[in-house]
């Protein structure tokens, strides 16, 4: 090689090309309205965040007991559904894992729940299936007869570039700079 500084904007390019391993596991309780979300790069884990809805706000805490309180506005809203689906054809499933515990004190009820959440996560699975072909997919459900609980944990991993996670939010942002410039 004639020049060695030629290697800083190769490693540049590198990085931006180089696909993320980004994995999540979140756990929600749908009759308490609280989660979590453990975000793992590269089987590093990153961050836990707990989660909980009250009043139509979102609010977090993170490992600094933090809070954070989201609200939806419509400009943060429209930010998110253009984002998502723009970075949606960009991700590539390598595996889904859906376990779920549902139970009311009822029988009858129990099984009718279980039942629709199993044709739901089949339904669900077979448009993923049909997108993305590579992706594995499993899922578990426990009736649970004698107790309350509507608990569904999912684990996901899946494969995305930074050039594509930068380029969606610059289009993002772009669109939505269009869209409210003209009011």
């Amino acid at each position: 090689m004639e020049n060695l500084f030629f290697l800083i904007p190769l490693f540049f390019i590198i990085i931006l090309v180089l696909p993320l391993l980004v994995k999540i596991k979140l756990s929600i309780d749908a009759k308490s309205l609280t989660g979590i979300m453990v975000l793992y790069l590269w089987n590093i884990k990153i961050r836990i965040i707990r989660v909980y809805v009250k009043d139509n706000k979102i609010f977090m805490y993170s490992k600094k007991k933090k809070e954070i309180k989201f609200s939806f506005s419509s400009k943060s809203v429209m930010f998110m559904q253009q984002f998502i689906s723009n970075l949606k054809d960009k991700i590539q499933p390598r595996q889904i894992c859906v376990y779920s515990k549902i139970g009311t004190s009822d029988a009858k009820n129990t099984a009718v729940i279980n039942g629709n959440m199993l044709i739901l996560l089949k339904t669900l699975f077979c448009y993923i299936k049909n997108k993305k072909p590579m992706c594995s997919i499993d899922y578990k459900i426990y009736p649970s007869f004698n107790n309350d609980c509507f608990l569904v944990c999912v684990y996901s991993s899946f494969v995305i570039s930074i050039f594509d996670v930068l380029f969606s939010f610059i289009c993002s942002v772009f669109s939505l700079r269009r869209y409210y410039g003209k009011q």
